[in-house]
């Protein structure tokens, strides 16, 4: 789970201010002054400059507090208005995360037990789509490319096998999706809406070449097919260009995308059935992707908290 971590950043920044100004420094000045008031007991001159400074200290003491409070509120409001993004059919998704030990398993055997759980989930009626990627929901790797000779740009890339639009919910605006046919040609990739608009693509983009720069070298692939904005993270909303691509690196961790019509019940199918394929594979997490959202909003949530219990607690001492 990962936050924005300017955010992270300033809020703790302020939390520590406020904390240093209304407990670490006045302790510190309270200590001098009676020091200060055993040594010189007939000095008026000093009680008076430590009233001054305690007043001067009270006042940065409720304006930080203000401030600490003001950015827990605006935080917390943020959290709420991103969550109110979570897609409708998020309850409905099922995601089941799996990871295939590379050192325990043949290159073909991964395809194969995918291939399997994939029979099997169909036949359940409750089941309408199944599909695949290389990233937990809203992760993404990030990969250079170029278009007809020009300079590199970076645009985020997902790695997608049969049913991951029908699955996700990503609606496929034109062309075809990928499958994982795709894997052994090596040839075809699709992109999002916002990858055309940002890098300007001329129209019809179908058809146009892209070279990306893989691990294993540069390679061109065609666009056969154009998406719309995909699912964003909560805490990084804006849309960014993606390119979808088939399986190029061998089968590792793997996110089974499941729409489903009763998606507490399909839970507990789901993991029986990954069990009953392998019983060495039990899977990293199965839930739904509305879990997922709430997960990603965990800590900047309990930041929130924290930073406003912290401000209220201040301001009660500063009054």
């Amino acid at each position: 789970v990962t936050a924005d971590a300017r955010v992270m950043i300033f809020t703790g920044i302020v939390a520590l201010l406020v904390i240093g100004a209304t407990g670490v420094l006045p302790a510190l000045i309270a200590t001098r002054g009676q020091a200060a008031a055993g040594l010189r007991s007939g000095g008026r001159s000093m009680t008076t400059g430590n009233s001054r400074v305690r007043r001067v200290l009270v006042v940065a003491q409720v304006a930080l507090c203000f401030l600490l409070l003001l950015t827990a509120g605006v935080f917390t409001r943020g959290v709420f208005v991103l969550t109110g993004d979570v897609p409708a059919h998020a309850g409905q998704t099922l995601v089941a995360e799996v990871l295939f030990d590379i050192q325990q398993y043949l290159p073909a055997v991964p395809r194969l037990l995918l291939d399997t759980l994939h029979s099997r989930l169909r036949l359940d009626p409750w089941v309408r789509a199944v599909g695949y990627n290389n990233k937990a929901p809203g992760r993404t790797d990030w990969l250079e490319f170029s278009i007809g000779g020009n300079e590199l740009r970076e645009a985020a890339a997902i790695q997608v096998a049969d049913g991951f639009f029908e699955a996700t919910g990503v609606q496929l605006l034109r062309g075809r999706a990928l499958t994982w046919a795709d894997s052994t040609t090596m040839t075809a990739v699709v992109v999002d809406q916002t990858f055309i608009e940002k890098f300007a693509l001329a129209e019809p983009a179908i058809g146009q070449t892209v070279r990306l720069e893989l691990r294993t070298g540069p390679r061109h692939f065609t666009i056969v097919g154009v998406a719309a904005p995909g699912l964003a993270r909560p805490l990084n909303g804006a849309p960014r260009p993606t390119i979808y691509m088939p399986f190029v690196d061998q089968v590792n961790y793997v996110a089974v995308w499941i729409r489903t019509d009763d998606a507490a019940r399909m839970a507990d199918t789901v993991r029986t059935t990954i069990t009953d394929i392998d019983p060495e594979l039990p899977p990293l997490a199965v839930r739904t992707l509305t879990n997922h959202y709430e997960v990603e909003n965990e800590t900047a949530a309990l930041i929130a908290r924290a930073a406003g219990g912290l401000g209220s607690m201040a301001l009660l001492l500063a009054v």
